[in-house]
């Protein structure tokens, strides 16, 4: 099934490309209409100086700047502009997902003049201070200073009204469109300087908004049309030349992982079971630890995810364990955390313990003793939701069977080609250990909730 998708979108990718490699022939023959409309879903072309109607509201972003819409971050530039909301669970995470690759896809082309704006549609909730928290989770200030800029921004619900009337990105019905859920999963593209603008679906596959965002927004005809036979020929390796193989590296061998530390301290807990356990009962096996954080819709979300394919892949050996702790509350009981996991489709069986520590002791023994963050109580005014106290560090912990952290992994990242990369790595990295110290596999028998 993944390779006949994969072969769609690469039909797809195909289709479009042949349109720009035709359109490219055709310009060089005959002077291009004065508003072309290419019939294609997901776009949307818009006549020359669109952008000269934009109010010049005041918006505050996640740094707490003021800056003015038109003025500051639209005027000479190429944009990418979308709407969203930091309490969204749904289009919302995935939009930044394609953001945080777009960013770093279209670098070469554009660099810092490229800039993606992002303003919230539920300015009441979205202070300045929740869009700073925001921002941390989704990376949006890179390290690589010539980095596309990336600005979340809210301001007053009037302002940003206004802004959606001039891009067209309002529902008629205004019971409707008060609903910050029923935003646009829209991309409005263009540059200022050129007067080109358009709508892209930021529902579209990352490459072909990619190639779309330069299409529209490209300051030159290289970086519009680009070497367009190259991209077909990388696109569907099969028309032009043979497919080439791609080398995976080797998995690294155990013996030159890092010792990054060596756990001396012990903690004691109850397990979803309500058995007692402590680090003590994990000597000789190889153990992944994680923060546990219940209520958050995105981080802990990928950390099990990550552990759960290692429970798919390592979960019948006998030497193998994972660990993940929650901050101890009246709702993180052990059936609670039975219930939990069930919700996640993990066997009763699986060597899997989900258990909560007061802060104290669990601030102490995964800074200590595995080397992560302390937990950061988030203020009041930065906070997602209610229940939204504490920034974790959602690295994941990998110990071996002497009880030495060997690797921290950020399996939670908006870049997905880093939380692969990681995921990927610490897979390898047990595997390697559970070969450096082989024990036959066994299926495990279920915990009894008596002892």
């Amino acid at each position: 099934m993944r390779s006949c998708s994969r072969f769609f979108n690469r039909a797809r990718l195909a289709a479009g490309l042949m349109g720009l490699i035709m359109a490219y022939q055709h310009h060089a023959h005959a002077a291009p209409p004065a508003c072309p409309v290419p019939a294609e879903e997901g776009w949307r072309m818009m006549r020359r100086g669109f952008a000269e109607r934009f109010n010049d509201v005041t918006l505050t972003n996640h740094l707490g700047e003021k800056v003015q819409f038109f003025a500051d971050l639209v005027k000479d530039r190429a944009v990418v502009l979308n709407f969203f909301y930091t309490n969204c669970e749904k289009t919302c995470p995935d939009t930044n997902i394609k953001i945080a690759r777009l960013r770093r896809d279209l670098q070469p082309a554009f660099g810092r003049s490229l800039r993606f704006i992002s303003i919230s549609v539920d300015p009441e909730r979205d202070t300045p201070a929740v869009l700073a928290r925001y921002g941390r989770m989704v990376v949006a200030e890179a390290d690589n200073p010539d980095m596309p800029d990336w600005q979340l921004l809210t301001g007053s619900a009037e302002d940003i009204l206004s802004i959606r009337r001039q891009l067209g990105v309002v529902e008629p019905d205004a019971s409707k469109d008060r609903d910050p859920s029923q935003h646009s999963s829209m991309f409005i593209v263009g540059n200022d300087g050129t007067g080109r603008w358009g709508f892209a679906n930021a529902s579209l596959d990352v490459e072909l908004l990619n190639m779309r965002i330069k299409r529209l927004a490209g300051w030159t005809q290289s970086v519009r049309y680009g070497d367009i036979q190259h991209d077909y020929a990388a696109l569907m390796p099969g028309v032009q030349e043979g497919p080439k193989s791609e080398e995976k590296p080797a998995p690294q061998p155990a013996a030159n992982l890092p010792v990054k530390g060596q756990v001396k301290g012990e903690f004691l807990a109850l397990e979803r079971h309500g058995l007692p356990v402590r680090f003590a009962d994990l000597k000789g096996k190889i153990s992944v630890f994680s923060h546990l954080y219940t209520v958050c819709p995105h981080g802990s979300k990928a950390v099990l995810q990550a552990m759960r394919a290692l429970n798919e892949e390592f979960g019948s050996r006998k030497d193998f364990h994972q660990v993940s702790f929650a901050l101890a509350s009246t709702r993180e009981t052990p059936s609670f955390f039975k219930s939990y996991a069930e919700s996640l489709s993990v066997d009763d069986s699986a060597p899997w313990w989900f258990t909560s520590l007061e802060q104290p002791v669990l601030e102490k023994f995964v800074t200590t003793e595995l080397g992560l963050k302390a937990p950061r109580p988030i203020p009041a005014e930065e906070r997602l939701n209610p229940l939204d106290q504490y920034e974790n560090d959602l690295r994941l912990v990998l110990v071996d069977q002497k009880g030495r952290v060997r690797g921290h992994y950020q399996v939670f990242h908006p870049d997905p080609g880093v939380s692969q990369t990681a995921a990927r790595s610490l897979r390898e990295d047990v595997r390697s250990l559970l070969q450096s110290h082989p024990t036959a596999a066994a299926s495990l028998k279920p915990t009894s909730p008596n002892p």
